[in-house]
């Protein structure tokens, strides 16, 4: 299901950025070359800004909504079917440590020597 609708959400995401930030654009110019307040400029920036957010989350929450509908419906959920290529570079196998003979202490007969 979200395989075939990625493309379709991608372009729909990047439009809403892109007229979000158009709005904002436009509201704040009206806004400032007004210098009032109740020009309705605001108010355009503000929706703007709303729909540049809502453009960048769209992704987001239909994914998340696509993954619960999966999980809900039992089906597995899609596994990558990334190959490691034949140029890769092979990963060492760590050695083992080296065992090394305990250390021995000479014996002391002595004691008031030391």
């Amino acid at each position: 299901m979200s395989d075939s609708l990625a493309p379709i959400l991608t372009i729909a995401s990047i439009l809403m950025v892109a007229v979000g930030g158009l709005v904002t654009a436009v509201g704040l110019f009206r806004w400032v070359s007004q210098r009032e307040y109740g020009g309705g400029g605001g108010f355009s920036a503000i929706c703007g800004i709303v729909l540049m957010l809502m453009g960048w989350l769209l992704p987001i929450l239909f994914n998340s909504l696509a993954r619960m509908l999966r999980t809900l419906s039992g089906e597995p959920a899609p596994t990558s079917t990334a190959t490691p290529s034949a140029t890769a570079t092979p990963t060492a196998t760590p050695t083992p440590p080296v065992e090394s003979d305990p250390i021995v202490l000479p014996r002391v007969e002595n004691l008031e020597t030391l």
